[in-house]
């Protein structure tokens, strides 16, 4: 009886996953890369110099559980991008986006009206899908844009995620080679975490990155212009529940502070002091703070 009791109160503390949370907090739900680390110590940093609020940080969690417990108003915001939204949490193909519509005004509405949350400001910087290849490479064929690949496909072998070769979507492999019109001489799937080192140890020719992955910056890597425009543009921005207003009267405008302040390039660089400097994600976001002089010293 005394190990059932032990037991209950083991899962009753997990399923409340706020060990150090306080009634009254705004809780920002962290994720598990670099970007979204960095971004939510900015959001805290920032609500806690210019607000009277606390701010608890939720550990990551899967991205659909996040949007649900923002959506459902149990948590109050997280990092994520655009086309992520619309793609993941809301299901919506970015081909279907009216022409007279951004994919950033087109997602914002459409969270609301479904979801009951919003996209606040854009940070400035994006997280899209690159084609990358090495510096060498780049070199030897002048290549500057994913067109130039071309003429030498058929002699080059590409690599990316498992999830890139899948049959559903159309940001996948067979949509960009027909849209590019281009086959590669092999195209093989690869942990994502080795597509970096495979590509520098001479096993592929070309990958898929993301532009603001500070482990590029690590590698002699080039990144392709999509000159023909394959890839939607996914910018971050701060995912809030649309209410957030009237329980935390302020908040919009303090992060607003931070719309337009990142580049892309600022990014991947912050990043890369976190995946590859291996600094503390509260430092790396202070001192940028700082140095856009956002907050004192």
């Amino acid at each position: 009886m005394k190990k059932k009791l032990v037991l209950l109160i083991i899962l009753l503390l997990s399923l409340s996953g706020c060990g150090s949370r306080q009634e009254g907090d705004l809780v920002i739900i962290d994720g598990d890369i670099a970007e979204m680390n960095v971004a939510t110590y900015m959001a805290k940093i920032m609500i806690e110099t210019y607000t009277d609020y606390s701010v608890y940080i939720q550990p990551s969690m899967a991205y659909n559980l996040a949007f649900d417990q923002i959506k459902s108003g149990a948590m109050d915001m997280t990092l994520s991008w655009d086309g992520t939204v619309l793609a993941t949490f809301l299901k919506q193909d970015p081909q279907d986006i009216p022409s007279n519509q951004s994919l950033f005004e087109f997602t914002n509405n459409l969270a609301q009206e479904k979801a009951n949350v919003k996209l606040l400001e854009p940070l400035g910087s994006e997280n899209s899908y690159v084609v990358a290849v090495t510096d060498a490479l780049a070199e030897t064929y002048n290549l500057k844009t994913i067109s130039d690949l071309k003429p030498i496909a058929s002699d080059l072998i590409f690599a990316a995620e498992h999830s890139f070769f899948d049959d559903n979507g159309s940001v996948r492999y067979k949509p960009l080679t027909k849209f590019y019109d281009m086959e590669f001489k092999e195209a093989n799937s690869i942990d994502i975490g080795l597509k970096l080192a495979g590509l520098d140890s001479d096993n592929m020719d070309v990958t898929l990155v993301t532009s603001a992955d500070g482990m590029v910056n690590r590698y002699p890597v080039t990144m392709l212009e999509d000159d023909l425009k394959f890839f939607p543009r996914y910018q971050s921005a701060f995912l809030v529940r649309s209410d957030l207003e009237k329980d935390f009267p302020g908040v919009e405008a303090v992060l607003e502070k931070l719309s337009n302040s990142i580049t892309t390039d600022e990014s991947r660089q912050l990043n890369y002091r976190v995946d590859v400097e291996v600094k503390n994600p509260e430092t790396v976001a202070r001192d940028f703070l700082v140095e856009k002089n956002l907050i004192n010293k």
